[in-house]
């Protein structure tokens, strides 16, 4: 009887024993409070940030659908201050230094909480963009390591990294995306991997990605790197899982990083290239069914190989532009190239004469020089009623234009009156518009190599430009104010106008 009554009581003995091992077992594993557990994980993630010699490297995914695509940033901690660069600043080096912290709201944070013009450019409300671009300065720290900090924003909830530099610092860094930025230009890549076809479209900074015909991923966010792109999220590319893939501008391909094999190229539809002789293979797939050339394409030579064409050409000593269109007929449609050679100083540079009516609507012409001067800057020099006049240009070599700016101090004069008059260039254009007096507006001369009414050839362009409303450029008009300095109190009338002008080299 005595044992059933020491039994029963060590059963109900037996759970309280049992339930303080447990609490103790918790304490082991738990030694710390949530708080203090909080304030390591933070810490850590201060400690970690910090360690990096070179800084480090983020892809800024504003938008929770991410449709601005990717922007990179480069930051350098310290335990209080991180310094800020960005491929949206003017230059590389271009940072600003503010405020940081990490705390604790409903998850370990790290916040960007002093004002900073980079870090909270995308989360900034502007006249162009009134709710901002949907981004983070916010971010809730997912995991730690020592060259990978995981975080998320906190409202756009979108997934971003911060890869650690190790061989370059920010500024090396921004200055390799910069280049990526100018010369990738590619909106379809194409490629075999295995025996499907694979098709990349790119549209704006988001991608759709085809395998064997079939759409796989859509609406993909990307970010340009130092040496290409970065996916936001890994593509499945027949099996392989792509995180980013190498960019190389001179053949117009990208190379997953991944696996060297899985390569993709790019369309060029205009080709550039200056008076040396050349040859460039370009891909174009490997159902070629025919190719044509246009007008004027003599000096091309265009052969097919078996992915695409090979165009070949010899110095170019005609001292013009010259220029030629390839028609290539594939099974997905008729794709277009245009191959130009040119150089400025041997092309572009020179004698010319230019046609226009004047003020009184006579037909004139004129004889004109075009010329880079010692400096580097290009000029316009003519005469024009014993005034001689001097407009600086600017050219731009992927659309073969010389480019005119209003409001320029073209020239001046000592008139019979005894006064110095001086004359600026003003833009006239249809819907009786005008560039202002102190109005900056740019127009341009297309130029191209082409048969005349005579049916020779020659490098000419006529005066293009629209107006802020869309009004075409109708004449440049020569302006004549009685002081330096356009103002409508120092307004004298045009002394000469430039309708329908055109430019024709010699």
């Amino acid at each position: 009887m005595k044992i059933n009554k020491l039994l029963a009581y060590l059963l109900l003995l037996l759970p309280a024993l049992m339930l303080q091992s447990c609490l103790k077992d918790q304490e082991d594993v738990f030694p710390d409070s949530s708080s203090a557990r909080m304030q390591k994980y933070l810490d850590k993630a201060r400690e970690v940030l910090a360690s990096s010699e070179k800084g480090w490297v983020m892809d800024v995914y504003p938008d929770k659908t991410q449709k601005y695509g990717g922007f990179a940033f480069t930051m350098k901690f310290d335990t209080e201050k991180v310094t800020v660069g960005s491929e949206l600043a003017k230059n590389p080096s271009d940072v600003i230094t503010s405020l940081y912290k990490t705390t604790s709201d409903n998850g370990p944070v790290l916040t960007f909480d002093s004002y900073n013009e980079l870090m909270h450019f995308l989360a900034t409300p502007s006249s162009d963009h009134t709710t901002a671009f949907g981004g983070d300065f916010e971010f809730v720290i997912d995991s730690i390591a020592s060259d990978l900090v995981v975080v998320h924003g906190k409202r756009n909830q979108n997934v971003m990294y911060f890869r650690k530099l190790t061989d370059k610092s920010m500024t090396e860094y921004l200055t390799g995306v910069k280049k990526i930025k100018s010369t990738f230009k590619m909106t379809e890549g194409k490629g075999k991997v295995g025996d499907k076809k694979v098709v990349i479209k790119f549209s704006g900074h988001r991608l759709n990605l085809s395998v064997g015909g079939e759409v796989v991923a859509s609406k993909v966010a990307y970010t340009l790197t130092d040496k290409g792109i970065r996916f936001y999220k890994p593509l499945d590319i027949n099996g392989v899982k792509v995180t980013e893939m190498t960019f190389d501008a001179e053949a117009n391909t990208l190379t997953a990083k991944e696996d060297a094999n899985i390569v993709l190229h790019g369309f060029i539809s205009k080709l550039f290239k200056n008076d040396d002789a050349f040859e460039k293979e370009l891909y174009v797939g490997d159902d070629i069914q025919s190719v044509s050339t246009s007008e004027g394409s003599e000096w091309l030579t265009v052969t097919q190989t078996s992915t695409g064409i090979k165009v070949t050409a010899p110095a170019n000593t005609s001292g013009h532009i010259q220029k030629a269109v390839i028609k290539v007929k594939t099974a997905d449609g008729v794709s277009t190239i245009t191959v130009t050679q040119a150089d400025f100083d041997k092309d572009v540079a020179g004698n010319y004469t230019l046609y226009f009516n004047d003020f009184y609507n006579a037909a004139q012409t004129t004889p004109a020089t075009i010329s880079r001067e010692t400096d580097g800057k290009i000029l316009m020099k003519w005469t024009t009623n014993g005034v001689p006049v001097t407009i600086e240009l600017t050219w731009d070599a992927e659309k073969l234009a010389l480019n005119m700016e209003s409001g320029q101090l073209i020239g001046k004069a000592l008139m019979s009156s005894g006064d110095t008059w001086y004359f600026y260039n003003i833009f006239f254009y249809a819907g009786n518009e005008w560039s202002g007096y102190n109005g900056k507006f740019t127009c341009s001369f297309p130029l191209s190599y082409a048969k005349n009414a005579s049916n020779t050839y020659e490098t000419s362009s006529s005066l293009t430009g629209t107006s802020s409303s869309g009004g075409s450029v109708e004449a440049i008009w020569m302006a004549a104010f009685k002081g330096e300095g356009r103002s409508k109190a120092n307004y004298l009338g045009n002394y000469e106008e430039f309708k329908k002008l055109k430019i024709v080299k010699n």
